[in-house]
């Protein structure tokens, strides 16, 4: 007889393969009919780039699912992150074999018949739902990236017209120097070098190369390809490690475990395509900077790693501790967030110091670890030094201390309460609902739950929000770059704010409902 939690990861593991893969197919479907469209005429490399990085993310979301299916059925793994690791370099190398045509839609047609047959091994039915919501968030993912302006597949009519957004100039004069001279720089003043963060620009440059395009090309058209599906991927297996320590920890009915992954793709889906309009979003300082600006959105993907690695840690039997490999391994994925994004960095390193304080391991033994966070760090700050004040190297930090700037010149005053529920909402909502759905524990207080590491996930949430928040209070840093902070804790929360509702709506519709409703009360079952 097959395990009923056996049974519930299995379903939501195949819920979480086939709305992945629906997003990378929508995505590249708006994106092959958006540029196919009559009188546009694009060159037949932005054709074969699109097949065949089309290629490339879907079998790598493929080899992802399919090694980790595997571990789960032989045991080797309970963490995703080496099926992650195997699937990110499946990007690397099917994008190097896949600019035959050929091969491209031999990957394409085998990845979707798969599907065909994951479907009917199910009751076709229960997989509309993650298939539906995996299409609309492919398709949401596909309008942030390219539809606001920030990104044109016709890059040359663009360039001719006046219309490419600064950004991609930016991004592709740097990739351009660094491939050419190894320098940082934008090439204005010759090999002038700034202090940036340069570590996507060094992915994109090897992509550049597997592919045999420009860079502008690269990032107006590949980069949101590969991106937006790998995004939710990552997030997915986030949600994933997040599940299995509320599993450890109580914090789901039993009921929620087999019924919830219908619920959380439909939860998700409107959690994800939001429901306040983009603009109005913008307004309130809430941007999607994710799908904007590139060095950001790969370091958020890599802040989902470490987050998978953390509840990783935390729903095993086993608390946080730091091994003899774990450390120069934190050490690492630290300095490389620093390289990516320092904002990423910085906040990320203030989730890891607070779990470490968190953990039951004596002080004496918390100082090495603090040390380990601290250092990769001081790096970042280091990186992004700055010896003189000029057009490339910006403003230094003192005088980008402008307590409370960013808000008055992000939000209206009179939006300040709108503003404070659009980005607190999913920290608001899953607080609230983690507080409840802990209560029919068998320590219902909520200083036991707290001290027996129950909560610790809400802890972590609030935390993130705190770091996040705190340089946007105190910084004013040029061109909005402030909220590269604050989206770090929106992105890590919304999944988890995801979570919790649709066990909670699992509980409600199932029949046993009132039963798990008044034992979340507090109120005897008899």
């Amino acid at each position: 007889m097959v395990n009923a939690s056996t049974t519930a990861m299995d379903s939501f593991e195949r819920d979480g393969y086939l709305a992945c893969q629906s997003v990378a197919l929508s995505f590249a479907l708006a994106l092959v009919t958006w540029v196919s469209a009559p009188l546009l005429d694009p060159r037949p490399l932005l054709k074969g780039a699109i097949l065949a990085t089309a290629a490339a993310v879907i079998g790598a979301i493929a080899v992802i699912f399919e090694l980790r299916r595997a571990a789960m059925q032989r045991q080797w793994f309970a963490s995703p992150l080496p099926s992650l690791a195997a699937g990110l370099l499946a990007v690397l190398l099917l994008s190097a074999v896949s600019l035959h045509t050929g091969i491209a839609y031999a990957v394409i047609g085998a990845a979707c018949l798969r599907m065909l047959v994951v479907v009917f091994q199910a009751r076709p039915v229960t997989t509309i739902v993650p298939i539906l919501a995996g299409a609309a968030v492919g398709y949401w993912a596909f309008l942030l990236s390219f539809v606001d302006g920030y990104k044109k597949p016709w890059i040359e009519p663009a360039i001719q017209s006046g219309t490419v957004h600064v950004d991609l100039f930016f991004h592709a004069a740097i990739a351009n120097m660094l491939s050419g001279y190894d320098v940082g720089s934008l090439g204005v003043d010759g090999l002038a070098a700034f202090p940036y963060h340069f570590g996507s620009h060094r992915i994109a440059n090897v992509l550049c190369a597997l592919l045999g395009i420009e860079p502008l090309l690269f990032y107006s058209v590949v980069f949101p390809l590969i991106f937006g599906p790998l995004f939710i991927c990552v997030m997915y297996f986030f949600v994933v490690a997040f599940r299995r320590f509320l599993k450890r920890v109580g914090a789901t009915g039993e009921d929620s475990e087999g019924n919830a992954s219908g619920w959380y793709w439909a939860v998700f889906a409107i959690f994800f395509v939001g429901v306040i309009a983009t603009p109005y979003r913008r307004e309130l300082g809430v941007w999607d900077n994710v799908f904007h600006s590139e060095s950001f959105g790969i370091a958020v993907l890599c802040a989902y790693l470490g987050g998978i690695w953390l509840f990783d840690q935390l729903g095993g039997a086993r608390q946080l501790r730091l091994t003899w490999w774990s450390g120069p391994m934190l050490a690492l994925y630290l300095a490389a967030l620093c390289v990516l994004k320092i904002s990423v960095g910085l906040v990320m390193g203030c989730v890891f110091a607070y779990a470490l304080l968190r953990s039951r391991m004596p002080r004496l033994q918390q100082l090495p670890g603090l040390l380990v966070i601290a250092l990769p760090l001081a790096y970042g700050f280091w990186l992004t030094r700055t010896d003189v004040e000029g057009a490339e190297a910006g403003p230094g930090l003192i005088s980008m201390l402008k307590p409370f700037a960013f808000l008055r010149e992000s939000v209206n005053p009179d939006r300040y309460l709108y503003s404070f529920l659009a980005f607190f909402g999913p920290l608001i909502t899953f607080a609230a609902l983690r507080l409840l759905s802990s209560r029919s524990g068998p320590r219902p207080g909520l200083w036991s739950r707290v001290r027996d590491h129950a909560l610790l996930d809400v802890e972590l949430a609030i935390a993130i929000t705190v770091a996040a928040i705190v340089p946007g209070l105190v910084l004013s840093v040029p061109q909005g770059s402030t909220n590269f902070f604050a989206e770090v804790a929106y992105w890590w929360v919304q999944p988890m704010a995801a979570v919790v509702m649709s066990s909670a709506l699992a509980i409600f519709a199932s029949p046993k409902k009132h039963r798990y409703i008044r034992s979340a009360c507090g109120q005897k079952i008899v």
